[in-house]
């Protein structure tokens, strides 16, 4: 026996969307975008400014280091470029006993590259800076000593739009070489 069913109430519809269902999502997805643009951009940069800065603590962490372990004298040099920020590691070539980073005394430190970049980004600058937060990119050298202390430095690193979200500040303790990383925060700086 065989049954047929004729509703004539059900209709096949194709599955799919629309052309202007699409068009209101693309919409909406570009609204977002626009939104979140500017703030990731934002984030980005703050991040690339933080990124320069464990670079160069971690540099200097090694020169503390390797200043105590071969009782050498470590310089490190830092310069704003035209495309970022450049370091360099140097060592005493002979022993001198003196406790300052002046003299043609130095060699390049092998265990390192000549020349180390910390930033490629040409709007982050380091700046060295006194205790009145004057700053300037002049003074550019901070050394390490074989007993563990170091040459007391300000050392900023910020971008040119000078947020506070944007700005690092390592400090060195010139009797125990200690390093400490601060962020600026509600126009105070805070330790990391």
């Amino acid at each position: 026996m065989y049954m047929h069913i004729f509703n004539k109430d059900i209709i096949l519809k194709k599955q799919g969307f629309t052309l202007v269902e699409i068009l209101v999502v693309v919409a909406i997805i570009a609204i977002v975008a626009l939104l979140t643009v500017p703030s990731m951009t934002k984030w980005v940069s703050a991040k690339k400014i933080t990124e320069s800065t464990n670079k160069l603590v971690q540099l200097m962490y090694y020169a503390r280091e390797e200043s105590v372990s071969s009782s050498l004298i470590y310089k490190i040099e830092y310069n704003n470029e035209v495309n970022g920020i450049s370091i360099q590691t140097y060592i005493e070539s002979y022993p001198s006993g003196s406790l300052t980073c002046t003299g043609d005394n130095w060699i390049n430190d092998v265990k390192q590259p000549k020349k180390i970049m910390i930033s490629n980004e040409k709007e982050i600058n380091i700046w060295t800076c006194n205790n009145s937060n004057n700053c300037n990119k002049n003074e550019n050298t901070i050394c390490f000593y074989p007993h563990g202390g170091a040459s007391h430095k300000i050392i900023q690193i910020k971008d040119q739009s000078d947020r506070e979200t944007h700005m690092r500040k390592i400090q060195t303790s010139s009797a125990t070489g200690f390093i400490e990383v601060f962020r600026r925060e509600n126009n105070d700086w805070i330790s990391n």
